[in-house]
């Protein structure tokens, strides 16, 4: 390995862990919790307990509320994304019944 090498890995190394605040999450001080962005709900919609249609139904959001994105990516097939509700239940939604809003 040359030092020219040497020095744009170490450069590269810096640049990725200055880069590591930039992804973690944001506090949200509309629950008092962090997250990772937020949505709206577009329609009365069910929270789940797991990313599942068939999973049980532990909470409501009603068209407008805003919800904390609680993981960076939603699921693999994106269709269910992990959320916190104003009241903090945990769960998941329906991405196509939600859209990216500012956290406010």
């Amino acid at each position: 390995m040359t030092t020219k090498q040497s020095i744009s890995i170490g450069l590269f190394a810096a640049a990725a862990v200055l880069a590591l605040p930039a992804m973690a999450p944001t506090a949200n001080a509309a629950t008092g919790g962090f997250g990772y962005g937020c949505f709206r709900a577009n329609t009365s919609m069910n929270i789940r307990e797991r990313p599942w249609a068939s999973s049980d139904v532990i909470a409501t959001a009603k068209s407008g509320d805003v919800l904390v994105k609680r993981k960076r990516f939603c699921n693999f097939r994106g269709y269910w994304c992990a959320v916190t509700t104003a009241k903090g239940v945990e769960g998941y939604g329906d991405k196509s019944l939600l859209t990216a809003v500012d956290c406010k």
